[in-house]
Protein backbone atom coordinates (compact mmCIF):
# COMPACT_ATOMS: atom_id res chain seq x y z
CA UNK A 1 0.00 0.00 0.00
CA UNK A 2 1.32 3.65 -0.56
CA UNK A 3 0.47 6.36 1.76
CA UNK A 4 0.11 9.48 -0.16
CA UNK A 5 1.42 12.47 3.07
CA UNK A 6 -0.04 16.32 2.57
CA UNK A 7 3.91 17.17 3.01
CA UNK A 8 4.36 15.43 -0.51
CA UNK A 9 1.78 17.55 -2.40
CA UNK A 10 1.08 20.69 -3.71
CA UNK A 11 -1.51 21.08 -0.92
CA UNK A 12 -3.07 24.46 0.02
CA UNK A 13 -4.89 25.29 2.54
CA UNK A 14 -7.47 28.11 2.06
CA UNK A 15 -9.30 28.50 5.53
CA UNK A 16 -12.17 31.21 5.89
CA UNK A 17 -13.40 32.18 8.67
CA UNK A 18 -17.45 32.12 9.29
CA UNK A 19 -19.25 35.15 7.74
CA UNK A 20 -21.80 36.95 7.89
CA UNK A 21 -24.38 34.88 5.93
CA UNK A 22 -28.09 35.72 3.59
CA UNK A 23 -31.29 33.60 4.92
CA UNK A 24 -32.97 31.28 2.68
CA UNK A 25 -37.14 31.93 2.76
CA UNK A 26 -38.13 28.38 1.55
CA UNK A 27 -41.43 26.42 2.24
CA UNK A 28 -40.40 22.41 3.43
CA UNK A 29 -43.13 19.65 3.28
CA UNK A 30 -42.81 17.00 6.09
CA UNK A 31 -44.22 13.57 5.95
CA UNK A 32 -43.38 10.51 8.73
CA UNK A 33 -42.45 7.83 7.03
CA UNK A 34 -42.72 5.37 9.46
CA UNK A 35 -41.36 4.58 13.44
CA UNK A 36 -37.66 3.91 13.79
CA UNK A 37 -33.86 5.18 13.73
CA UNK A 38 -31.43 6.04 11.81
CA UNK A 39 -32.91 6.24 8.16
CA UNK A 40 -31.10 6.73 4.93
CA UNK A 41 -31.79 8.41 1.66
CA UNK A 42 -31.35 8.63 -2.23
CA UNK A 43 -33.09 9.70 -5.20
CA UNK A 44 -32.79 8.17 -8.62
CA UNK A 45 -32.73 9.57 -11.84
CA UNK A 46 -36.81 9.68 -12.55
CA UNK A 47 -37.08 11.18 -9.40
CA UNK A 48 -38.00 8.41 -7.13
CA UNK A 49 -37.29 8.28 -3.53
CA UNK A 50 -35.56 5.19 -2.03
CA UNK A 51 -34.85 5.90 1.75
CA UNK A 52 -34.12 3.21 4.35
CA UNK A 53 -34.19 2.84 8.56
CA UNK A 54 -33.98 0.48 11.17
CA UNK A 55 -34.92 -0.61 14.41
CA UNK A 56 -32.35 -1.82 16.80
CA UNK A 57 -34.33 -3.83 19.21
CA UNK A 58 -33.15 -7.71 19.12
CA UNK A 59 -36.26 -8.15 17.31
CA UNK A 60 -35.27 -5.69 14.79
CA UNK A 61 -35.43 -4.90 11.14
CA UNK A 62 -34.31 -3.06 8.24
CA UNK A 63 -37.17 -1.39 6.44
CA UNK A 64 -37.34 -0.04 2.74
CA UNK A 65 -39.66 2.95 1.55
CA UNK A 66 -40.14 4.32 -1.30
CA UNK A 67 -42.94 6.51 -3.48
CA UNK A 68 -42.68 4.66 -6.86
CA UNK A 69 -45.76 4.28 -7.30
CA UNK A 70 -47.15 7.35 -6.15
CA UNK A 71 -47.58 6.80 -2.90
CA UNK A 72 -45.16 6.23 -0.18
CA UNK A 73 -44.92 1.97 0.45
CA UNK A 74 -42.89 0.15 3.12
CA UNK A 75 -41.65 -3.55 3.10
CA UNK A 76 -39.44 -5.25 5.17
CA UNK A 77 -35.49 -5.94 4.10
CA UNK A 78 -34.57 -8.38 6.62
CA UNK A 79 -35.70 -9.12 10.34
CA UNK A 80 -33.08 -9.77 13.44
CA UNK A 81 -30.14 -7.36 15.41
CA UNK A 82 -29.31 -5.15 13.31
CA UNK A 83 -27.42 -2.19 14.36
CA UNK A 84 -27.22 1.32 12.33
CA UNK A 85 -26.61 3.60 10.79
CA UNK A 86 -27.59 1.83 7.54
CA UNK A 87 -27.03 3.69 4.40
CA UNK A 88 -28.56 3.38 0.65
CA UNK A 89 -28.28 3.72 -2.93
CA UNK A 90 -29.39 3.19 -6.46
CA UNK A 91 -27.92 2.33 -9.44
CA UNK A 92 -28.42 4.02 -12.86
CA UNK A 93 -31.42 2.18 -13.59
CA UNK A 94 -33.07 2.87 -10.45
CA UNK A 95 -32.27 -0.47 -8.74
CA UNK A 96 -31.97 -0.22 -4.54
CA UNK A 97 -28.65 -1.05 -2.57
CA UNK A 98 -28.84 -1.10 1.33
CA UNK A 99 -25.28 -1.56 3.69
CA UNK A 100 -26.04 -2.33 7.41
CA UNK A 101 -24.61 -4.29 10.15
CA UNK A 102 -26.11 -7.67 11.52
CA UNK A 103 -25.23 -8.90 14.77
CA UNK A 104 -25.97 -12.65 13.44
CA UNK A 105 -27.08 -13.59 16.96
CA UNK A 106 -30.10 -12.43 19.23
CA UNK A 107 -27.47 -11.54 21.49
CA UNK A 108 -24.45 -9.55 20.88
CA UNK A 109 -21.33 -11.81 20.08
CA UNK A 110 -18.14 -10.04 19.15
CA UNK A 111 -17.52 -13.36 17.05
CA UNK A 112 -20.19 -12.86 15.22
CA UNK A 113 -21.27 -10.03 12.99
CA UNK A 114 -21.09 -8.78 9.29
CA UNK A 115 -21.79 -6.55 6.82
CA UNK A 116 -24.89 -6.91 4.66
CA UNK A 117 -25.65 -5.79 0.97
CA UNK A 118 -29.31 -6.04 0.31
CA UNK A 119 -30.19 -5.69 -3.52
CA UNK A 120 -33.67 -5.17 -4.70
CA UNK A 121 -34.05 -7.49 -7.79
CA UNK A 122 -37.69 -9.01 -9.17
CA UNK A 123 -39.42 -7.38 -6.49
CA UNK A 124 -37.04 -9.53 -3.88
CA UNK A 125 -34.55 -8.94 -1.25
CA UNK A 126 -31.48 -10.72 -1.91
CA UNK A 127 -28.92 -10.35 0.83
CA UNK A 128 -25.35 -10.65 0.38
CA UNK A 129 -23.61 -11.00 3.68
CA UNK A 130 -20.01 -9.68 3.90
CA UNK A 131 -17.65 -12.37 5.61
CA UNK A 132 -14.98 -11.27 6.92
CA UNK A 133 -12.92 -11.84 10.59
CA UNK A 134 -13.94 -10.11 13.49
CA UNK A 135 -17.32 -8.36 14.27
CA UNK A 136 -16.98 -5.49 11.75
CA UNK A 137 -19.11 -3.67 8.71
CA UNK A 138 -20.16 -1.11 11.54
CA UNK A 139 -20.69 2.62 10.18
CA UNK A 140 -21.89 1.65 6.74
CA UNK A 141 -22.00 4.14 3.60
CA UNK A 142 -22.63 2.40 0.10
CA UNK A 143 -22.52 3.25 -3.18
CA UNK A 144 -23.12 2.21 -6.80
CA UNK A 145 -20.80 2.67 -9.57
CA UNK A 146 -22.01 3.91 -13.31
CA UNK A 147 -21.48 0.22 -14.35
CA UNK A 148 -23.98 -1.04 -11.55
CA UNK A 149 -21.30 -2.39 -9.22
CA UNK A 150 -21.47 -1.63 -5.55
CA UNK A 151 -18.74 -0.57 -3.09
CA UNK A 152 -18.96 0.18 0.77
CA UNK A 153 -17.08 1.18 3.42
CA UNK A 154 -17.68 0.38 7.10
CA UNK A 155 -15.31 -0.21 10.80
CA UNK A 156 -14.04 -2.67 12.36
CA UNK A 157 -14.25 -1.53 15.97
CA UNK A 158 -11.54 -1.86 18.01
CA UNK A 159 -14.01 -1.66 21.09
CA UNK A 160 -14.18 -5.63 20.24
CA UNK A 161 -10.98 -5.95 18.15
CA UNK A 162 -7.75 -4.73 19.62
CA UNK A 163 -6.46 -6.39 16.43
CA UNK A 164 -8.94 -4.34 14.28
CA UNK A 165 -8.34 -3.31 10.47
CA UNK A 166 -10.09 0.28 11.11
CA UNK A 167 -12.00 1.44 8.08
CA UNK A 168 -12.62 -1.69 5.67
CA UNK A 169 -13.35 -1.34 1.90
CA UNK A 170 -15.85 -4.05 -0.04
CA UNK A 171 -16.81 -4.49 -3.77
CA UNK A 172 -18.18 -6.26 -6.35
CA UNK A 173 -16.31 -4.43 -9.30
CA UNK A 174 -13.67 -6.56 -9.42
CA UNK A 175 -15.00 -10.21 -10.13
CA UNK A 176 -16.90 -11.59 -13.00
CA UNK A 177 -19.19 -14.16 -11.06
CA UNK A 178 -20.18 -11.28 -8.65
CA UNK A 179 -18.68 -11.91 -5.76
CA UNK A 180 -16.88 -9.36 -3.31
CA UNK A 181 -13.51 -8.61 -2.35
CA UNK A 182 -12.47 -6.98 1.08
CA UNK A 183 -9.78 -4.94 1.91
CA UNK A 184 -7.88 -2.68 4.55
CA UNK A 185 -7.57 0.91 4.10
CA UNK A 186 -4.39 0.97 5.91
CA UNK A 187 -4.85 3.72 8.43
CA UNK A 188 -4.84 1.26 11.32
CA UNK A 189 -7.43 0.74 14.65
CA UNK A 190 -10.46 2.74 14.54
CA UNK A 191 -13.87 2.99 17.17
CA UNK A 192 -16.96 2.50 15.09
CA UNK A 193 -19.57 5.98 16.35
CA UNK A 194 -17.98 8.12 13.74
CA UNK A 195 -19.02 7.56 10.31
CA UNK A 196 -17.64 6.78 7.66
CA UNK A 197 -18.32 7.83 3.73
CA UNK A 198 -17.79 6.41 0.24
CA UNK A 199 -18.29 7.96 -3.63
CA UNK A 200 -17.59 6.19 -6.52
CA UNK A 201 -16.23 9.22 -9.28
CA UNK A 202 -17.71 9.13 -12.70
CA UNK A 203 -14.14 8.05 -13.79
CA UNK A 204 -14.15 5.10 -11.45
CA UNK A 205 -12.28 6.10 -8.89
CA UNK A 206 -12.98 4.94 -4.87
CA UNK A 207 -12.82 7.81 -2.18
CA UNK A 208 -13.69 7.38 1.04
CA UNK A 209 -13.35 9.71 4.12
CA UNK A 210 -13.56 8.79 7.64
CA UNK A 211 -11.53 10.48 11.32
CA UNK A 212 -8.52 8.69 12.01
CA UNK A 213 -8.99 8.48 15.97
CA UNK A 214 -4.91 8.29 16.55
CA UNK A 215 -4.22 11.54 14.90
CA UNK A 216 -7.75 13.38 15.32
CA UNK A 217 -7.68 14.51 11.73
CA UNK A 218 -10.13 14.11 8.54
CA UNK A 219 -8.51 11.58 6.32
CA UNK A 220 -9.32 11.22 2.88
CA UNK A 221 -8.56 8.04 0.83
CA UNK A 222 -8.57 6.98 -2.44
CA UNK A 223 -8.62 3.65 -4.42
CA UNK A 224 -6.31 4.00 -7.98
CA UNK A 225 -8.38 1.92 -10.27
CA UNK A 226 -8.29 -2.17 -11.07
CA UNK A 227 -7.99 -5.19 -9.29
CA UNK A 228 -4.79 -4.60 -7.96
CA UNK A 229 -5.11 -0.26 -6.74
CA UNK A 230 -3.46 0.80 -3.65
CA UNK A 231 -5.18 3.52 -1.22
CA UNK A 232 -3.60 6.62 -1.44
CA UNK A 233 -4.28 8.51 1.83
CA UNK A 234 -4.10 12.15 2.62
CA UNK A 235 -4.97 13.94 6.05
CA UNK A 236 -7.12 16.81 4.68
CA UNK A 237 -7.94 18.73 7.73
CA UNK A 238 -5.56 18.40 11.42
CA UNK A 239 -6.86 21.59 13.09
CA UNK A 240 -7.67 20.46 16.53
CA UNK A 241 -10.31 17.20 16.85
CA UNK A 242 -11.54 17.35 13.62
CA UNK A 243 -13.30 15.00 11.05
CA UNK A 244 -15.68 13.13 12.53
CA UNK A 245 -18.75 12.26 10.69
CA UNK A 246 -17.59 13.16 7.48
CA UNK A 247 -19.65 12.88 4.02
CA UNK A 248 -18.00 12.72 0.78
CA UNK A 249 -19.24 13.77 -2.78
CA UNK A 250 -17.70 14.04 -6.00
CA UNK A 251 -17.71 16.70 -8.96
CA UNK A 252 -17.90 16.86 -12.32
CA UNK A 253 -14.02 16.48 -12.81
CA UNK A 254 -13.51 13.78 -9.74
CA UNK A 255 -12.51 16.46 -7.26
CA UNK A 256 -13.82 15.42 -3.83
CA UNK A 257 -16.09 17.39 -1.48
CA UNK A 258 -16.61 16.66 1.88
CA UNK A 259 -18.16 18.12 5.13
CA UNK A 260 -17.56 17.42 8.48
CA UNK A 261 -17.80 18.43 12.12
CA UNK A 262 -14.76 20.10 13.92
CA UNK A 263 -15.51 19.21 17.88
CA UNK A 264 -15.14 21.44 20.85
CA UNK A 265 -16.88 18.80 23.02
CA UNK A 266 -20.88 19.04 23.00
CA UNK A 267 -20.52 22.29 20.54
CA UNK A 268 -17.93 23.16 17.02
CA UNK A 269 -17.97 23.88 14.01
CA UNK A 270 -19.55 22.13 10.70
CA UNK A 271 -16.78 22.72 7.54
CA UNK A 272 -16.82 22.07 4.14
CA UNK A 273 -13.48 21.35 2.40
CA UNK A 274 -12.88 20.24 -1.03
CA UNK A 275 -10.17 19.64 -3.87
CA UNK A 276 -9.97 21.69 -6.86
CA UNK A 277 -7.94 20.80 -10.10
CA UNK A 278 -4.81 21.86 -9.30
CA UNK A 279 -4.77 19.25 -6.68
CA UNK A 280 -5.30 22.13 -3.43
CA UNK A 281 -7.31 21.35 -0.57
CA UNK A 282 -9.64 24.40 0.13
CA UNK A 283 -11.72 24.95 3.45
CA UNK A 284 -14.73 27.15 5.26
CA UNK A 285 -16.62 27.30 8.14
CA UNK A 286 -20.02 26.61 7.37
CA UNK A 287 -22.17 26.53 10.69
CA UNK A 288 -21.91 26.55 14.49
CA UNK A 289 -23.57 23.56 16.66
CA UNK A 290 -23.63 23.63 20.34
CA UNK A 291 -25.78 20.18 21.22
CA UNK A 292 -24.37 17.73 20.60
CA UNK A 293 -24.49 14.19 22.28
CA UNK A 294 -22.00 11.14 21.62
CA UNK A 295 -22.20 7.54 22.92
CA UNK A 296 -25.43 5.01 22.95
CA UNK A 297 -28.00 7.24 23.68
CA UNK A 298 -30.96 6.71 20.96
CA UNK A 299 -30.51 10.67 20.11
CA UNK A 300 -26.37 10.54 20.21
CA UNK A 301 -24.56 11.91 16.87
CA UNK A 302 -23.62 9.09 14.05
CA UNK A 303 -23.92 11.28 11.00
CA UNK A 304 -24.76 15.19 11.21
CA UNK A 305 -23.83 16.17 7.82
CA UNK A 306 -24.73 15.24 4.38
CA UNK A 307 -23.92 17.23 1.11
CA UNK A 308 -24.68 16.86 -2.34
CA UNK A 309 -23.67 19.81 -5.39
CA UNK A 310 -26.26 20.67 -8.15
CA UNK A 311 -26.37 21.41 -11.55
CA UNK A 312 -24.86 24.61 -11.35
CA UNK A 313 -22.35 23.27 -9.10
CA UNK A 314 -23.99 24.73 -6.13
CA UNK A 315 -23.01 22.49 -2.98
CA UNK A 316 -26.17 21.94 -0.63
CA UNK A 317 -25.03 21.05 3.10
CA UNK A 318 -27.59 19.99 5.48
CA UNK A 319 -26.07 19.42 9.35
CA UNK A 320 -27.66 18.51 12.82
CA UNK A 321 -27.43 18.74 16.79
CA UNK A 322 -29.93 17.78 18.89
CA UNK A 323 -31.72 20.87 19.04
CA UNK A 324 -31.89 22.51 15.72
CA UNK A 325 -31.64 20.86 11.70
CA UNK A 326 -29.96 23.40 9.17
CA UNK A 327 -29.69 23.38 4.83
CA UNK A 328 -26.69 25.81 3.99
CA UNK A 329 -26.28 26.29 -0.07
CA UNK A 330 -23.05 27.72 -1.10
CA UNK A 331 -23.64 29.52 -4.57
CA UNK A 332 -21.57 30.01 -7.60
CA UNK A 333 -19.78 33.25 -6.14
CA UNK A 334 -18.73 31.08 -2.65
CA UNK A 335 -21.72 33.03 -0.75
CA UNK A 336 -23.68 31.00 1.99
CA UNK A 337 -27.32 30.97 2.63
CA UNK A 338 -28.97 29.27 5.17
CA UNK A 339 -31.96 28.14 6.68
CA UNK A 340 -33.25 26.25 10.09
CA UNK A 341 -35.97 23.86 9.13
CA UNK A 342 -36.14 22.25 12.33
CA UNK A 343 -36.00 23.31 15.76
CA UNK A 344 -35.94 20.77 18.67
CA UNK A 345 -38.07 22.81 21.24
CA UNK A 346 -40.49 23.68 18.76
CA UNK A 347 -40.75 19.82 17.93
CA UNK A 348 -40.96 19.21 21.89
CA UNK A 349 -38.47 16.34 21.07
CA UNK A 350 -34.79 15.84 20.40
CA UNK A 351 -33.19 15.81 16.73
CA UNK A 352 -31.91 12.02 16.25
CA UNK A 353 -28.73 13.73 14.83
CA UNK A 354 -28.38 11.84 11.63
CA UNK A 355 -29.26 13.55 8.40
CA UNK A 356 -28.88 12.93 4.79
CA UNK A 357 -29.84 15.34 1.55
CA UNK A 358 -30.18 14.03 -2.15
CA UNK A 359 -31.35 16.32 -4.80
CA UNK A 360 -33.59 15.52 -7.77
CA UNK A 361 -33.11 16.16 -11.31
CA UNK A 362 -34.55 19.67 -10.73
CA UNK A 363 -32.09 20.26 -7.91
CA UNK A 364 -35.27 20.33 -5.25
CA UNK A 365 -33.42 18.88 -1.99
CA UNK A 366 -34.70 15.90 -0.34
CA UNK A 367 -33.67 15.73 3.58
CA UNK A 368 -34.07 13.01 5.85
CA UNK A 369 -33.96 12.62 9.55
CA UNK A 370 -35.49 11.01 12.50
CA UNK A 371 -36.79 12.68 15.77
CA UNK A 372 -36.59 11.07 19.57
CA UNK A 373 -39.87 11.68 21.02
CA UNK A 374 -39.13 8.99 23.82
CA UNK A 375 -35.75 7.56 24.78
CA UNK A 376 -36.82 4.90 27.25
CA UNK A 377 -38.71 2.97 25.65
CA UNK A 378 -37.59 4.64 22.06
CA UNK A 379 -39.90 5.82 20.02
CA UNK A 380 -38.77 7.47 17.19
CA UNK A 381 -39.95 8.96 13.65
CA UNK A 382 -38.40 8.57 10.94
CA UNK A 383 -39.04 12.30 9.31
CA UNK A 384 -38.39 13.01 5.53
CA UNK A 385 -38.72 16.89 4.15
CA UNK A 386 -38.80 18.61 0.71
CA UNK A 387 -39.29 21.61 -1.03
CA UNK A 388 -40.20 22.68 -4.29
CA UNK A 389 -39.20 26.30 -4.39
Amino acid sequence: MVKRSIFLLLLFILSIPLQAQDELDLTWTREILGEGIKPALAVDANDIVHAAYITEEQMGGVFYVTNASGNWETSTVSQGYFYGPLDVAVSPEGQPFIAYHDHQSERFDQELGDEVVAILADGEWVLNTIEDAGHDGWDNSIAVDNNGFWHTASIDPVQFNPNSNGAEYATNAYSDDGSYTVENIPQGAQPYEFATSIAVADDGTAGVTYWDSEGQDLIYAERSLGIDGEWLQEVVDSDGDVGRYAALVFDADSNPHIAYYLSEGRSGTIRYGWRNNDNEWNIEDVGIIENLQSGMNPGAARKITSLAMDSEGQVHIVYSDNLKLMYAVRGIDGTWSQQQILNGQDEQALLGTLVEIALDSNDNPHIITYIVRQQRPLQAEILYLTTEN
